[in-house]
């Protein structure tokens, strides 16, 4: 792949993936990830978390209070891969639990070297579309040649704010949809995201979903305890336009029925995180809410 902003956003996120897949007790495993970054030929050597190789381990609330007194830096690169870790296995269940309620199709938005479709258990007849750049796809379909997909996959090529793409993808749908757009809206405006929103939910007939994260206005906080990494992805390239604290509306007001959580959640936590699950995020404290809304 070249090496520029976006490329670099898919590189780092399977660097995580495949660090996460070398724990003892990964959340979840993803053989195809180092290959893939390997395969890419280069490194990152601005990102201060590569630099500093795979975050180290830390089991417990008091070990991460200690670690970010003895080193902020790699408190913060701990958190990232861990709340990294869990959204990733957020998303896979709830593509799982939207295939076994009846989704025939499963789309993909700003795919990047996801591989899921290779190594998750998916129903015979599903059909899975992904849609990225047309050379990210190409990519990982070299680096991957020998490896099956688990349903049948359809690539659409091209930038998914493109009206085109989207009805490209809408004229391959098959029954009830899942749409995923996993750390994709941070980098959108805020009327991108509004025009992305609307062309898909146009596009859910009954028994559709659509499942997203989002960051919340903590994290975005120049002066807040992120603020630095925020930085980084901007001086990169990727600057995060888009958060919001409220992230229902961005579904109600489309008619579909909202359920969201917080990375750190009960039921977004997975035991992963180093520090306690709570029903809701503590105030100040930068989170991604992840964001299920249904046509029902």
């Amino acid at each position: 792949m070249a090496l520029d902003p976006v490329a670099r956003t898919a590189w780092l996120t399977a660097r995580l993936r495949a660090e996460e897949t070398a724990r003892p007790s990964p959340l979840f495993r993803d053989p195809f990830a180092a290959r893939l970054v390997a395969a890419a030929g280069w490194r990152d050597e601005d990102d201060e978390d590569a630099a500093a190789g795979a975050p180290p381990a830390v089991e417990s609330l008091e070990a991460f209070i200690a670690l970010s007194r003895r080193d902020p830096k790699a408190a913060g690169a701990v958190a990232r891969a861990a709340a990294l870790a869990v959204r990733s296995r957020y998303f896979e269940d709830a593509i799982l639990a939207a295939v076994s309620g009846g989704a025939r199709t499963v789309v993909l938005l700003a795919a990047g070297l996801d591989t899921r479709v290779y190594r998750l258990a998916l129903p015979a007849g599903l059909r899975w579309i992904e849609v990225d750049r047309a050379e990210t796809l190409a990519h990982k379909r070299s680096v991957l040649a020998d490896d099956a997909p688990h349903a049948e996959l359809i690539d659409v090529g091209g930038d998914l704010r493109d009206a085109d793409v989207l009805a490209t993808v809408g004229r391959s749908l098959r029954g009830p949809s899942v749409w995923v757009f996993e750390g994709l809206l941070m980098y959108l405006q805020a009327h991108e995201v509004d025009a992305l929103l609307d062309a898909v939910v146009a596009q859910m007939v009954a028994g559709s979903s659509v499942v997203f994260d989002v960051p919340n206005l903590a994290y975005v906080d120049p002066c807040g305890p992120v603020a630095a990494h925020v930085a980084r992805h901007a001086a990169r390239g990727s600057p995060w336009t888009f958060a919001t604290d409220v992230p229902a509306p961005l579904v109600e007001s489309r008619g579909l029925a909202a359920d969201v959580v917080h990375v750190g959640h009960p039921r977004a936590h997975y035991g992963r995180l180093p520090w306690p699950a709570a029903e809701v995020p503590m105030a100040g404290q930068p989170t991604a809410f992840l964001v299920t809304g249904r046509r029902t």
